[in-house]
C-alpha cells in the first residue's frame, strides 16, 4: 500500500531532513524496531500510526503534533532523545 500522500509522512520527512546526524540505523535502535521497518515508514510503504509517530517524535526530539497535528495533547512532553540534543525549529 502506498501512503506517500499522507500529510503526516510529509511532516516527518521534512523534520527528518532538517535534523542533523539522523540515520535509519540509530532510529531503529532508539525506536526498538528494525532498520528496514524505519525505511518502510519513511518511504510510505507502511502507514504511520500513533505509536510510530510518537517513537519518531522521541527520536527526532520534536513534539508528536509536529508530525501528526491530531496529537496536539495538552501538556504532552517528548523526552530528550539521547541520540540528539537538537530541537527542530522552523526557519
Amino acid at each position: 500500500m502506498d501512503n506517500t500522500t499522507d500529510p503526516r509522512l510529509s511532516n516527518l520527512i521534512r523534520i527528518w531532513n532538517r535534523t542533523p546526524n539522523v540515520s535509519q540505523k540509530k532510529a531503529a535502535i532508539a525506536m526498538d524496531i528494525t532498520q528496514p521497518a524505519v525505511s518502510y515508514f519513511l518511504n510510505g510503504k507502511n502507514p504511520l500510526n500513533t505509536d510510530i509517530v510518537i517513537k519518531f517524535a522521541k527520536y527526532l526530539n520534536v513534539f508528536p503534533y509536529e508530525i501528526d497535528p491530531s496529537l496536539n495533547w495538552e501538556g504532552f512532553v517528548t523526552p530528550v532523545n539521547p541520540f540528539h540534543q537538537f530541537k527542530y525549529e522552523e526557519q
